[in-house]
C-alpha cells in the first residue's frame, strides 16, 4: 500500500492511498492515527471495524472510528484507491459531535458531496493552488458531516445486513452488469421481495437508485481523468446509450457529462500553464474510460 501526501493543513490534509491488493480476506488489523474521512475512488473493498462491516466503493464515503482497529478485504481484483480527508481538530470536534451509535455514515450519506469530492479529485490529481485545494476539502468535509444529521437507520437482523452488504458488493463489483432482482436475490441467498424491502430499509435506496449513483460517481471520476469518449464511457458502465447517460447524468448533478469534461480540460490546461512556466516536468496522459470487468467476486 502506499500513501502519499497531498495536502498538509492545520484544518484539514488529504491523502492519496492506494493498495494493489489481490482478491483476498481480511487481513490483520490495522489502526488509524487520527479522524479521518475516507472517499473511495476505485476499486472495491470490504471495511470491518467492532462488528460492522461496510462495502466501500466510489461515491460514497466512510468515516471510521479513530484509534480503533480495522480490517479490509478485497471481494474482486483491481485493488482500490481512496482520498482520505485527515480531519483537523475543529473539523474532529464536529464529528464527534455528529456521531452516536454508527460507526461510519449510514449508506444514504454516500451519494452526498458529489461536486466538491469531483474537485477535490480533480485538484489533487493536478496539483493546484494550495488555497483552492483546502477549501474544496473542508467543503467535501461539511458536506459528509452534515449528512450524519439525518435519521438513523432501522434495526435489522445480521442475516439481513449480511444480504445487503452481499448485494452492494455484488453491484459494486460489476456495476455494468444489467443486474435484475431474481439474480441478485440468488447472488445474496434470499427472495427478490426480501432484498428489495431490506435495501431500501437499511441504506435508504431502491437498488436501482443505488446502482445508478454508483455508476455516476464512476462516470465523474472518468471525466476528471481524462475521459473522451462519451458514448463508450456510458457503455461500458451499463447505460443503454449516450442519450440515457446524458439524462441521468444531467438529474442528478445539474450539468451535462460535457459541461464537466470541458471544466475538467479547463483546470487541466491551467495547471499544465502554470507547470511549465515554473519549468515543471510533463505531466502523464489523460487515463482511458473503463472496461467491464468479470463477476468474480469472493466473500468473507
Amino acid at each position: 500500500m502506499s500513501e502519499r501526501v497531498l495536502l498538509d493543513s492545520p484544518a484539514v490534509g488529504l491523502l492519496d492511498v492506494r493498495c494493489a491488493s489481490p482478491v483476498s480476506g481480511h487481513g490483520p488489523a490495522e489502526w488509524l492515527r487520527g479522524p479521518r474521512l475516507v472517499l473511495p475512488q476505485r476499486g472495491v473493498f470490504i471495511w470491518r471495524q467492532r462488528q460492522h462491516s461496510a462495502v466501500a466503493h466510489a461515491g460514497m464515503a466512510l468515516i471510521p472510528l479513530a484509534l480503533e482497529e480495522y480490517t479490509v478485504a478485497h471481494p474482486i481484483e483491481g485493488g482500490d484507491w481512496c482520498l482520505v480527508l485527515v480531519l483537523g481538530d475543529e473539523l474532529a470536534d464536529r464529528l464527534q459531535a455528529r456521531l452516536r451509535v454508527h460507526t461510519w455514515a449510514p449508506a444514504r450519506a454516500c451519494a452526498v458531496g458529489f461536486h466538491s469530492a469531483l474537485a477535490v479529485r480533480r485538484l489533487a490529481a493536478a496539483r493546484g493552488d494550495e488555497l483552492a485545494v483546502e477549501e474544496e476539502a473542508l467543503a467535501t468535509a461539511g458536506s459528509v458531516l452534515a449528512s450524519l444529521d439525518e435519521p438513523e437507520w432501522r434495526p435489522a437482523s445480521p442475516l439481513a445486513k449480511a444480504q445487503v452488504a452481499r448485494a452492494q458488493a455484488a453491484i459494486a463489483g460489476t456495476p455494468q452488469h444489467r443486474w435484475t432482482l431474481r439474480e441478485l436475490g440468488q447472488d445474496c441467498g434470499c427472495s427478490p421481495f426480501q432484498l428489495a424491502r431490506n435495501f431500501r430499509r437499511l441504506t435508504g435506496s431502491s437498488l436501482h437508485a443505488y446502482l445508478t449513483r454508483l455508476r455516476l460517481a464512476i462516470a465523474l471520476g472518468c471525466l476528471a481523468d481524462g475521459c473522451d469518449d462519451l458514448t463508450h464511457l456510458a457503455l461500458s458502465l451499463g447505460f443503454s446509450s449516450h442519450s440515457h447517460f446524458t439524462a441521468r447524468f444531467r438529474q442528478h448533478l445539474g450539468a451535462s457529462p460535457s459541461q464537466v469534461r470541458l471544466d475538467a480540460r479547463s483546470a487541466r490546461a491551467r495547471v499544465l500553464q502554470s507547470e511549465n512556466s515554473s519549468g515543471a516536468g510533463a505531466r502523464a496522459p489523460p487515463r482511458p474510460c473503463p472496461r467491464p470487468r468479470g463477476r468474480s467476486l469472493s466473500w468473507s
